[in-house]
């Protein structure tokens, strides 16, 4: 540097250094807004696994018991269950496909109707498991020999990825029998309880 100033070649300099410090910066909040979206991303997709678990356990919380020949009607498929909830409507859960993912939605006892998006997997299916089988229908298809009642005892939610099928959420279905159930332990089913 002379006593007149910086020279064109020091400005020049000064300015790269400039522009690299400026670049770096711009660099970094880009990569910094990249791992935030990303990492949004990964907590809607929690949030929407733990909306599913809530959903699909309130609409059978209290439910049950379910039984192969209950005149309550539990029929479940690979896409969709029903069963009488409370007498006049049916409580609902079905699968359709939506933009990157599944769609699930579920209607109460109330009617209302919530809906809840599954994304990244490739399908979703639903599985049931009963006292004696797990199958993808419910029913289950009747075996040779002797029919023996079953009681549905889980609805499983199973999700495919890359990885291959696990399953996403499992709703219990705690009732054993009702409350007035008069539990034949030879039969495995309810009878009517004696009149006292």
């Amino acid at each position: 540097m002379s006593q007149d100033g910086y020279t064109l070649t020091e400005m020049l300099a000064a300015l790269v250094m400039i522009g690299l410090a400026i670049g770096g910066l711009t660099e970094g909040m880009r990569s910094l807004g990249l791992i935030q979206g990303s990492t949004g991303r990964v907590l809607a997709d929690d949030r929407a696994l733990r909306a599913t678990h809530q959903t699909l356990d309130r609409l059978v919380a209290g439910q049950g018991p379910f039984t192969t020949g209950d005149p309550r009607g539990f029929v479940g498929q690979a896409d969709r269950f029903s069963f009488d909830c409370d007498g006049s409507a049916p409580c609902t859960a079905a699968l359709a496909p939506a933009p990157g993912g599944e769609r699930l939605s579920v209607s109460g006892p109330s009617g209302a109707t919530t809906a809840v998006v599954l994304r990244g997997l490739a399908s979703v299916r639903f599985s049931y498991e009963g006292t004696r089988s797990v199958d993808g229908v419910w029913p289950p298809a009747p075996t040779s020999g002797p029919a023996q009642p079953q009681t549905l005892r889980a609805i499983t939610l199973l999700g495919g990825t890359a990885a291959g099928e696990a399953p996403i959420t499992r709703a219990r279905i705690w009732a054993e029998q009702p409350s007035d159930c008069a539990f034949d332990i030879i039969g495995q089913v309810c009878r009517k309880a004696p009149a006292p």
